[in-house]
This record gives structure tokens, C-alpha cells and sequence, in this order.
């Protein structure tokens, strides 16, 4: 059972509301902190997805919330997409979470998520540097993935080319390095042969990164801490792995709350174009 499930996502709500957040999916601009206005938005969802099951009514949706173990079991899920929280990179597991963190994850994504939390705190620009393994004109952009947000390196590749990858530690240190893909955060550690344990101070090489123009552009982290801090992060590319941003925020939580001089950081970008063959083939 989620314990005061109503009060957490009515307080979510409000706190969306002063936002002015509207809901990707649906269009639906949250107005008020109200049961019915939750309501309105669970049947707006349910309207655009045409999914034939009626209409909610506020009977059942205050049941529903004050006891959430009788209710259908789809039911969190729906409340939480209808929210728009789903399309914040957030999940249903949010509401596990006691008030003030899902309160602070909920803020910290509407004020930029991820790539904000990173950019908050000093960035180390040679902790981790990526460059094509061909002479490429590589270009470095002003241009933010975020709006308001300091601008962070970037460059431009061709499809199919590799990148190259290396790290520079100033101090033994635990690294991680990450990925993230339309919405979604993937471990590097085992496809750059990088590895989980203590790595020696100094220059190291790794894997390549392999480009295709499936995406269009792809932001990398890189994360290091003298501490072994990293317990619960994914070293794997593989599916299972992945994840959505509110579950890497409550991860980088842990991780920032070691003093400055036991981690380094850095988030850079690169963007993938289609080659000049491939235009000429098309």
C-alpha cells in the first residue's frame, strides 16, 4: 500500500500547477490542485487514447485514492501518465517515495532535470573527453540542449564513424559513465571496457562509441568519486538496465552528497549527421 497517497498526489499537482505545466500527450494545462481537475485529466488521457473504458467519476477517484489497494490495478500508472509525470522520465515507483523526496525529484526535473543537476555544480571538462577517430572538423556549439542553461561542449559526427573515448583522473577513482538516448540512461562502463573498480590516477583509454543516425544526439556523463559511492548504478548497456530520469536523479543524489573533493563530473554531446554518401545514395 502507498501510505497517503491522496495527499502526495494532490501536493504533486499543486506544485505542477504553479509550474504551468501542461501534459505532453493530452495538452491538458493543469489548473487547479482539485480532485475534479484530476479527474478531468485521467478522461482526457482516456480520450485521446481511445480507450473505450468509460469515464472516470470523482466517487470513484477519491476511493480510489484514499485506498489505492482496491483500486484497479492499472490505476496508478494511468493517474501518473495522466499527470504527465511519465513524460518527465518519472514512473509510478515515485509515489514509494516519502513527500519531500518525490516533492524535490518532481521540482528538480521541471527546473531541468539531469543535465541541471549536473551543470550545478563544477564541471571537470578533461574527467572524460570523446573525439572522432578521424579527422572530422570537429566543431564545439553554443547551442543548449535546455534553455537557460550554461552551454556544455559538443560536436558534430558523420553516421558510422567511431568515437574515441579516454578519462583523465587526477586521483584513484571509481568512474562511471553514461548515456542518455531519447529519455533514457544507459550504462557505458561494460561496453567501453571501463572498469567498476578503483582506477589508478592518470590517462586511460577505452572503447569506441559506434554512430548511426537513429538519434540524432546523444548526451554523455561521466562520474567519479575517490569513495566506492556508485552501489545500485548500472555498468550494462542492456535493456533491463536502463533507466528513466527520476531513477538517475535519486541516483546523483547520493552521489553529490559527497564533499566536492571526493568526486568529479562532466556532461558533454555530440550530435550525429547523416554522411555525405549516405546523401548521395538517397
Amino acid at each position: 500500500m502507498i501510505k497517503n497517497f491522496s495527499d502526495k498526489v494532490l501536493t504533486v499537482q499543486n506544485l505542477l500547477r504553479k509550474h504551468g505545466f501542461v501534459v505532453p500527450e493530452t495538452g491538458e494545462e493543469i489548473q487547479s490542485q482539485s480532485r475534479k481537475e484530476l479527474c478531468h485529466l485521467i478522461n482526457a488521457l482516456r480520450e485521446v487514447r481511445g480507450l473505450g473504458r468509460g469515464m472516470m467519476y470523482d466517487s470513484n477517484l477519491s476511493s480510489f485514492l484514499n485506498y489505492p489497494e482496491k483500486a484497479p490495478r492499472n490505476f496508478v500508472n494511468e493517474l501518473t501518465t495522466a499527470m504527465g509525470l511519465i513524460d518527465l522520465g518519472l514512473s509510478e515507483t515515485l509515489w514509494d517515495e516519502e513527500l519531500p523526496t518525490i516533492m524535490a525529484t518532481v521540482d528538480s526535473v521541471l527546473n531541468g532535470g539531469v543535465i541541471a543537476t549536473v551543470l550545478a555544480q563544477p564541471v571537470n571538462q578533461v574527467l572524460f573527453k570523446m573525439g572522432p577517430n578521424i579527422s572530422m572538423g570537429i566543431r564545439f556549439k553554443s547551442q543548449n540542449p535546455l534553455p537557460n542553461l550554461p552551454p556544455i561542449r559538443e560536436f558534430t559526427v558523420a553516421t558510422g564513424s567511431d568515437i574515441a573515448t579516454e578519462a583523465t583522473l587526477d586521483y584513484p577513482a571509481y568512474l562511471r559513465v553514461m548515456a542518455c538516448e531519447e529519455g533514457e540512461f544507459i550504462a557505458l562502463n561494460a561496453f567501453l571496457s571501463i572498469p567498476e573498480g578503483r582506477i589508478d590516477a592518470g590517462t586511460h583509454r577505452f572503447g569506441v562509441i559506434p554512430t548511426d543516425d537513429r538519434v540524432a544526439r546523444t548526451l554523455i556523463y561521466a562520474f567519479a568519486s575517490s569513495e566506492p559511492c556508485f552501489h545500485g548504478w548500472p555498468v550494462t548497456q542492456k535493456r533491463s538496465s536502463r533507466l528513466k530520469q527520476g531513477q538517475f536523479l535519486k541516483l546523483l543524489r547520493g552521489f553529490y552528497d559527497l564533499h566536492p573533493t571526493k568526486r568529479d563530473s562532466s556532461v558533454q554531446s555530440f550530435i550525429t549527421t547523416v554522411s555525405k554518401e549516405a546523401v548521395r545514395q538517397q
